[in-house]
Order: structure tokens, then sequence, then C-alpha cells
């Protein structure tokens, strides 16, 4: 990935700047971004005068180069996650084979039907935002916003 070079002659700077701006969260592992963050929950980060996905910051600094037509995913599936060890480089064809068996495609239609009727109920009555919730219950905002306004009935097995 091509970034303005003078950007990153100080990568111990940078790696500092995205410590201070994040957090261990000890019950997942992932290392969250309390930076900006875009409308999908992904960080956002300045850098010589563009914008870069935090996340795909992080690995340019910890694990080199992005290969042209590739994506950093996150095995843990929480976009505002920045910890390395959660992070893979995939091509998008990965990215979405992997948000599909996860059910975490935007316009599935069965996307919330990984959560019973407890949970929805729970979802539906809990105050947050969207992309907040879907954090906490590894979903996408999408599925959030469906669940509260009632759109997809299709609940799991209580078990």
């Amino acid at each position: 990935m091509a970034i303005i070079p003078h950007s990153l002659d100080r990568p111990e700077r940078l790696k500092k700047t995205l410590d201070n701006r994040s957090a261990i969260d000890k019950n997942t592992g992932c290392k969250i971004w309390y930076g900006t963050r875009n409308l999908k929950g992904y960080g956002n980060f300045m850098l010589g005068g563009s914008k870069i996905l935090v996340h795909r910051l992080v690995w340019i600094l910890y694990k080199g180069d992005i290969p042209p037509d590739h994506d950093v995913c996150h095995t843990c599936d929480n976009p505002s996650c920045i910890n390395i060890d959660h992070l893979f480089v995939g091509t998008r064809k990965d990215n979405m084979h992997d948000a599909s068996i996860k059910g975490r495609m935007s316009g599935n239609s069965d996307s919330s039907y990984m959560f019973n009727a407890s949970i929805r109920e729970r979802i539906k009555n809990e105050s947050g935002s969207a992309t907040f919730l879907a954090t906490k219950y590894k979903c996408s905002p999408t599925t959030i916003y469906r669940i509260r306004a009632g759109t997809n009935q299709k609940t799991k097995p209580e078990t």
C-alpha cells in the first residue's frame, strides 16, 4: 500500500500514539481504538494529510505492506480492534467468505438469526448506538437496526 513515505519515518512515535488511544478489553483480548471511528466502527487516523483505517495502519507498522487488492481482516470481528494478533490479510473474497460463514453480511436477511429471542429482546431494550451494540454482540450495526425495528423475526431456538 502506498503511503506518503515521510508519514512513517517515526514508527515508534506512531505506535505510542496508537497505544495512547486504545486499551485492551480483558474479556476479549481486543485492543479497542478510542480515537475517531467511521460509521461502521472502524478507527480512523490522519496520516500525512490522508485518512487511513487504523487497523490497516497497525498492520503496516507491525507486519509491513498490504498487498494490492487485499483487506486487513479481523479474526475477532470487532471493527474497532487494533490488536495485531487479531488481524490477518486476505482478499476481498476471503473477507466476504469469512463474514458470510459468521453471519455478518449486511443485507443477509438471516444475519440476526444467530440471536435467540431473549438476546433479541435485550438488544431491543438496551441503550447505546447500533455500532456500540454491534461491537458488543459481534454482529453488524445493520443487524442491530433490524432487530430493533423488528424487520427480521426469525430467531434461534433457546438452548
